[in-house]
């Protein structure tokens, strides 16, 4: 339950959310909700552990595409048979070259956020809290990092006199016994919250019924301007969006995605009236992103494995050494459903009487999902 009486001096984020957010090109949403932080005088706070992740969880991901698409053109190659030849991707600039080039991306982001100096706590201490599975700690000394996060945010409330914060994570552990310990100890309130779509709900609750209006205001407008351009983003997310099974928490093959429709225009967020560096080139343009509900239609390759063999006491199975499963095994389902949630980045054009000319620039599924596979529904025939 929300407490609108609790008025927090600062916001940290953890690596996921920013992830989820389009991190390094951050959403309308995320830039939304800095500005009405900005406003609210609360601190935007980024603990220097996690813009080491986001740089190297970027890095890694580019290199794995890298290498996907080399074998590829590989593979290509392979089965052009020298009738033609396809030329592999250039040699990726060293990863310090990467991350120099990176930091310049996001110079004038980052410049937001006041970065929040890694805890000077020795590592005794952190040994002995994964003995006792204290602060972010689980099984096995996993939660190191979570843990070197928490207290580095603890030890900056304590620096800077916070008694409240929020704490923006997808990781559950920040709201572990261990955690609250944490913070207790300290004598501050650190208050967990899961997504930014909460966060954005907390937010609104300290605006002035004046501001709330008018965002109100510009979201009925915008939602007007997306719902006719219907067919468009349909359109766009058909030719563009792209899943992974697990993403999708479909655990079998996927043979196809036979069809896609949108269910429901959902969340919309827009960067108007927010600082010049949030708008496009044009000023008469802004970001907008819009969470759509989206129906897809899946064919499921589904596997049946051949009925057990039937046994007398004392009877042994041996199992084949890594048996593969015959075509006979297999059988395709048609037409299975699933709705996911994506969050679509576009340009719009705004002028008093709302938004028009919508230019769709980004697709992806979104991150609250896709780290929560139990809050997607089951596919139905």
């Amino acid at each position: 339950m929300s407490d609108p009486s609790f008025t927090p001096s600062a916001i940290y984020f953890d690596t996921e959310p920013l992830l989820g957010a389009g991190w390094p090109t951050p959403s309308a949403q995320l830039l939304q909700m800095m500005s009405q932080a900005d406003k609210l005088r609360f601190r935007l706070c980024l603990p220097d552990v996690v813009t080491q992740e986001l740089e190297g969880h970027w890095i890694r991901e580019l290199v794995e595409e890298w290498d996907r698409a080399n074998a590829q053109i590989g593979s290509l190659n392979r089965k052009a048979r020298s009738v033609v030849k396809f030329t592999t991707l250039p040699a990726l600039p060293a990863n310090d070259e990467l991350r120099a080039t990176l930091r310049k991306l996001v110079n004038d982001f980052n410049a937001r956020f006041r970065i929040v100096p890694t805890t000077k706590r020795p590592l005794e201490e952190f040994v002995g809290l994964a003995i006792r599975r204290g602060a972010t700690f689980k099984d096995k000394g996993h939660g190191f990092q979570d843990s070197v996060i928490l207290c580095s945010v603890v030890d900056d409330m304590i620096a800077n006199g916070f008694v409240n914060a929020f704490l923006v994570t997808h990781d559950g552990m920040f709201k572990s016994s261990g955690a609250a310990d944490i913070a207790r100890a300290a004598s501050v309130t650190l208050k967990v919250v899961s997504t930014l779509d909460e966060l954005e709900g907390l937010l609104r609750e300290h605006l002035s019924a004046i501001v709330r209006a008018h965002y109100e205001k510009e979201n009925t407008q915008l939602m007007e301007a997306l719902n006719a351009q219907r067919h468009d983003l349909e359109d766009y997310l058909v030719k563009n969006l792209t899943v992974t099974s697990s993403e999708l928490g479909v655990w079998q093959t996927i043979r196809k995605i036979e069809s896609l429709h949108v269910v429901l225009i959902e969340n919309v967020h827009s960067t108007i009236g927010m600082d010049e560096d949030d708008k496009s080139e044009d000023s008469n343009e802004v970001k907008v992103s819009v969470d759509v509900k989206v129906g897809l239609t899946l064919d499921i390759l589904e596997y049946s494995p051949p009925d057990p063999a039937r046994l007398k006491v004392g009877e042994e199975v041996v199992p084949a050494p890594n048996p593969v499963p015959s075509r006979a095994e297999f059988f395709l389902l048609h037409g299975k459903y699933r709705e996911v949630i994506v969050v679509v980045e576009g340009i719009a054009a705004k002028t008093e009487n709302g938004y028009s000319r919508i230019q769709f620039t980004s697709a992806r599924l979104k991150q609250d999902d896709y780290y929560s596979y139990h809050s997607l529904p089951t596919y139905t025939r």
